[in-house]
């Protein structure tokens, strides 16, 4: 019985897939004179050369300085992995999302990793 446990740990140990190092979940938070957004992107790999982002963003409106009710838009995008340039190219918008690890940056936006 002892064996087959530690056969069992081997075989779970090894089929453990390693997760891409910019996969994970990355936030943003801003503010402007007409609005309050949070803004959440979560990176998960396809395949080895395709990426699932999708883009959750909770925002409420200012009138007459005072907050409306919260509102929520979520988008569901895929994109091209390019190792060379450590980038995603986000096929639909034609968006390049830059990629250190630890923040990702679309346009002047950088987003900071969470998990």
């Amino acid at each position: 019985m002892k064996y087959l446990f530690f056969l069992f740990i081997i075989i779970v140990g090894c089929n453990n897939i390693q997760q891409h190092p910019i996969e994970g979940v990355y936030t943003n938070k801003y503010e402007s004179e007409y609005s309050v957004a949070d803004d959440t992107i979560i990176l998960k790999v396809s395949n080895p050369e395709m990426f699932s982002i999708t883009r959750k963003t909770g925002f409420q409106r200012k009138r007459n300085n005072i907050l409306l009710p919260k509102e929520y838009k979520t988008e569901n995008l895929n994109g091209v992995y390019d190792a060379t340039h450590h980038c995603i190219h986000e096929i639909q918008k034609g968006l390049t999302l830059i990629c250190t690890g630890e923040t990702i940056q679309i346009n002047n936006t950088v987003y900071h990793k969470i998990n």
